[in-house]
């Protein structure tokens, strides 16, 4: 992981190298706001607060909603973003920004 401070840009690297093929690997975020996805770009917030840009040729997104009882058992909500590998293989590199 790397953090630019000029353009307030953090880029994650994750590399895999399995000794068998896996059967699915998935990267997971969380988010307090409903993300919205669009065209290889997941935003979370209103006016762009934060994105995360990843290879939407080589990973598929999921966005789900998570009930759970937060301070005082008040109700609240969280989501979660699975990115999950189209096609594993047993090594691979996933990169995604995040601004």
């Amino acid at each position: 992981m790397s953090f630019d401070k000029e353009s307030g840009v953090i880029t994650l690297v994750d590399e895999y190298d399995f000794s068998e093929l896996p059967t699915s690997v998935t990267e997971r975020f969380v988010s307090f706001e409903m993300p919205t996805v669009e065209d290889g770009r997941i935003t979370i917030g209103e006016c762009d607060a934060s994105v995360i840009l990843y290879d939407k040729e080589s990973l598929s997104v999921s966005i789900a909603s998570v009930d759970y009882s937060g301070p005082l058992a008040k109700p609240m909500s969280a989501y979660t973003i699975d990115l999950t590998v189209k096609k594993p293989s047993n090594k691979f590199t996933l990169n995604f920004e995040i601004r």
